[in-house]
């Protein structure tokens, strides 16, 4: 039993250094786009002399970030690291019995809406800020992954000064997951006082560390003129908040927190549904009438969103039945349903105590997460990975009482999958590496010419504004790559830059 034990886990962290390997590999060739080239310029020294001072209370995002940018072999090992932490702390965290669920997390992660993809992982800057935290405060929630059993919550005295350390951090990359983060810490730490009948000194300590971080954020004056109405970029619901929010849900934020994740609301309409049936199927005999009613109404909910799911695609998302000013409304609408409907089905027929706490959590931590983005100007899809991070973790905490044996044509098909997905993103990122290292080898030689002609980067919806348009960015990119100022830059596609390099 020990030696097939053994055998298991030195399997494991084959898989998971493989996978390190291969992530690695793949963000190597991801090029440095947008305020990457200020970052990774004097620019990004002189916001960082100058304490960040009315630009943003992101210390560690910006520190990390002048970091990531002038090194490529730095940020492709510190970008698969948190990736592939993330993926084993999922795992971790759902501890299924069919070791075929372990690679779900990272087939999610490669499904991963493309907008998402550009802007939190092929993005330095991106990732810097919106992907470091999701480990961090995957992290605390495995150092209490106790708190919904009987077991007791051991976290070694040793890791007080860390937590308060990795607390203070944690609070210091983007806003939304600050304000999540203060709230879990104080959450849990109460929890957990009220659970144990004691404080616990370590949890104390992380949520200590997450208040002085959320003060020093909050303190730039970014947040002052962004309140003002004075900061020339974000802006904040002053005037009318819940109009605000009325907007901005119904214009962008419904369809990328939930409606955009295809994969994984099909695999969630599923196992609700599994579970639903299960429920229904085992409760026929009991007099209690309300929970089966319940479970009725949103199993017909679920239903309908499943098929309208599937008709969007097949039909490119055109509607017969509403014009597309309404259509926002009826998808918005349908998606707070759709969300009510999951949490109605994971509290009365999860038939596991623990699992359905968990998966209660993890859905009110997405809402959560989700919350100030609601009032707050312009929200990009790199907002969103920390919520579609907690969704991988809904759908792997499912699939792990669904799915409980272990298949070999289940291990293969996932395996395929993962093969698949990853010889795309070689494709995808390695052709344009290629155009990227042509780019810089020919600005090496030309840099000093009155003009250069440079190719365009191909796939450009799988990385955030590789090619400058604007003159601001023009201006950041000949300073990253050292072309004299007064030279004039012009981008043409790729395949006509060839006819004419030649």
């Amino acid at each position: 039993m020990k030696k097939s034990k053994q055998i298991t886990n030195n399997k494991e962290k084959i898989f998971f250094v493989i996978i390190f390997i291969i992530i690695t590999m793949i963000c190597y060739f991801f090029p440095y786009t947008h305020d990457d080239w200020a970052w990774g310029t004097t620019t990004g020294i002189e916001r960082l002399e100058s304490l960040f001072k009315n630009y943003n209370g992101r210390w560690a995002g910006n520190i990390l970030v002048i970091l990531l940018t002038r090194s490529r072999i730095f940020r492709a090992v510190a970008i698969s690291a948190t990736l592939t932490g993330i993926v084993y702390l999922i795992n971790k965290l759902v501890k299924p019995k069919n070791k075929n669920i372990n690679y779900l997390p990272l087939i999610l992660l490669l499904l991963m809406p493309i907008n998402v993809l550009a802007q939190a992982i092929a993005w330095t800057s991106g990732f810097a800020n919106y992907v470091i935290p999701v480990l961090i405060v995957l992290l605390y929630i495995y150092l209490n992954r106790n708190i919904f059993n009987e077991k007791k919550i051991e976290i070694s005295n040793k890791l007080s000064i860390p937590l308060l350390l990795l607390g203070f951090v944690n609070s210091l990359f983007v806003e939304h997951m600050t304000i999540y983060n203060v709230l879990l810490a104080i959450v849990v730490t109460v929890y957990v006082c009220k659970k144990e009948k004691k404080l616990s000194i370590q949890n104390l300590c992380y949520t200590i560390g997450s208040i002085i971080g959320t003060v020093l954020m909050f303190s730039n004056g970014a947040y002052h003129n962004i309140q003002n109405a004075t900061d020339q970029y974000r802006t904040i619901g002053n005037t009318n908040i819940i109009e605000t929010a009325f907007d901005t849900y119904f214009n962008e934020l419904y369809k990328l927190l939930i409606h955009q994740n295809t994969i994984i609301n099909i695999i969630l309409c599923v196992c609700a549904l599994i579970f639903a049936y299960k429920y229904i199927k085992n409760s026929y005999s009991k007099k209690t009438k309300m929970p089966k009613i319940a479970i009725c109404a949103t199993t017909i909910i679920l239903l309908g969103y499943l098929c309208y799911i599937f008709y969007t695609k097949i039909n490119g998302g055109t509607n017969i039945f509403i014009y597309d000013t309404y259509k926002k409304y009826l998808e918005g609408l349908m998606i707070i349903v759709y969300l009510i409907s999951l949490l109605v089905i994971s509290i009365i027929a999860i038939p596991n105590k623990e699992k359905k706490k968990r998966i209660v959590f993890e859905m009110i931590s997405t809402i959560i997460i989700a919350g100030p983005l609601l009032i707050v100007t312009p929200i990009g899809p790199r907002c969103f990975f920390p919520t579609y991070a907690f969704l991988i973790l809904i759908c792997c905490e499912m699939l792990s009482m669904i799915l409980e044996n272990n298949n070999e044509i289940l291990k293969k098909a996932l395996m395929t999958i993962i093969v698949f997905l990853t010889i795309c993103s070689f494709s995808i990122y390695g052709y344009s590496f290629k155009i990227d290292m042509e780019r810089t080898s020919y600005i090496e030689e030309h840099k000093n010419d009155k003009k250069i002609i440079l190719p365009n980067i191909t796939h450009t919806g799988y990385m955030h504004a590789p090619n400058p348009k604007s003159s601001v960015f023009k201006e950041r990119f000949k300073l990253f790559y050292g072309i004299d100022k007064e030279t004039e830059i012009e981008f043409i596609p790729y395949k006509e830059w060839v006819k004419e390099a030649s």
